[in-house]
């Protein structure tokens, strides 16, 4: 009995390891491919900076996934209380747990979300370079009409201020 719950700590320390393996290789796969478009005379910045969205958009809804699957608790069925109704002990089943999302929020969570805010902002900086070499109106005709966010195409023709949407 000793053992088994010896074993199921490593075992929870390896997936651990797997998982940051996992993540420090995807994310030298998407540097190189980032550094092989950057250079390519092939494809233009508009290819870098659609694969910089993309790459952000993953990290940052994964980032939310799984804030959201750490910050809530589940009810306890095994545990009644007195004076209590059924609604209120529904509402407490739905309420974050700030000391879950801390723990879920590790090293690996704090890279990633460093990693999608450098991303970020290089589409920020694309985008005030955008508005500051052309006028406003040129790029969309009327600046109170809101543009419709970028869609994940590496190929599609965006501009800067959709990407940033």
């Amino acid at each position: 009995p000793g053992n088994s719950s010896a074993k199921g700590v490593d075992d929870d320390g390896g997936s651990d390891n797997h998982a940051i393996t996992v993540v420090e290789k995807a994310l030298e796969i998407f540097t190189l491919v980032s550094g092989i478009i950057k250079s390519s005379t092939r494809t233009g910045g508009q290819e870098l900076q659609n694969h910089l969205l993309m790459g952000s958009w993953v990290l940052i809804t994964g980032l939310q996934t799984q804030l959201s699957a750490s910050s809530f608790l589940p009810a306890d069925k095994g545990k009644e209380e007195k004076g209590k109704s059924p609604s209120k002990m529904r509402e407490g089943s739905s309420r974050i747990n700030l000391m879950k999302v801390q723990q879920g929020f590790g090293v690996l969570s704090v890279a990633l979300a460093s990693r999608a805010l450098t991303m970020m902002s290089a589409l920020l900086d694309d985008l005030q370079v955008e508005c500051a070499s052309s006028d406003i109106y040129d790029v969309q005709g009327d600046p109170d009409m809101e543009s419709e966010p970028a869609g994940l195409d590496i190929l599609g023709h965006y501009s800067a201020q959709q990407r940033a949407a």
